[in-house]
């Protein structure tokens, strides 16, 4: 007799219990009281600086 995928992994016995736990080492973001996670970034990050054009003295050509 061959075994089926039902028989094998038996999925009608399988029931979830609860959310998957996090991964240790890898902060959650979907939860705000997360030891782990970053803190919240309250401004935006500063401008890159930019140099000014050098223009050469003379017309344009």
């Amino acid at each position: 007799m061959r075994e089926t995928l039902d028989d094998v992994l038996d999925i009608r016995e399988h029931v979830m219990t609860g959310p998957i736990p996090p991964t240790p080492g890898i902060p959650d973001t979907d939860n705000p009281a997360d030891p782990d996670a970053p803190p919240p970034i309250d401004e935006p990050p500063a401008p890159i600086p930019v140099p000014p054009m050098h223009n050469p003295p003379g017309p344009l050509t």
